[in-house]
């Protein structure tokens, strides 16, 4: 990302959301949070768990994943994703043999 135009961590689901859907997460994260860079990089990471955030994006190819999780970031931060763009490294835990998903 260009800038940092996130906080450290949001959240699809608020607090009482969570409580009763524990299994179903959906967070975008400051992959950098607590780093100490001078070069002013920033990542956004972005997890997504359980059948009602996971299940449809883990059955889509490597390309249109990052395409689905800059839209949902461009919805939660006004479309900041886009336009702070730079590149993205996708990691599908629901297609690792050993690992099957995130949990």
């Amino acid at each position: 990302m260009k800038g940092n135009f996130y906080p450290d961590i949001t959240v699809d689901n608020d607090l009482i959301g969570q409580a009763f859907d524990g299994n179903n997460l959906l967070a975008v994260y400051d992959a950098l949070l607590g780093k100490e860079l001078t070069n002013g990089q920033n990542i956004l990471g972005f997890v997504a768990i359980g059948e009602k955030f996971a299940g449809e994006l883990s059955q889509l190819s490597d390309d249109e994943l990052a395409k689905a999780a800059l839209a949902k970031v461009d919805e939660l931060f006004d479309g900041k994703g886009s336009e702070n763009y730079i590149k993205h490294i996708v990691q599908n835990w629901a297609t690792e043999p050993y690992a099957l998903g995130t949990y």
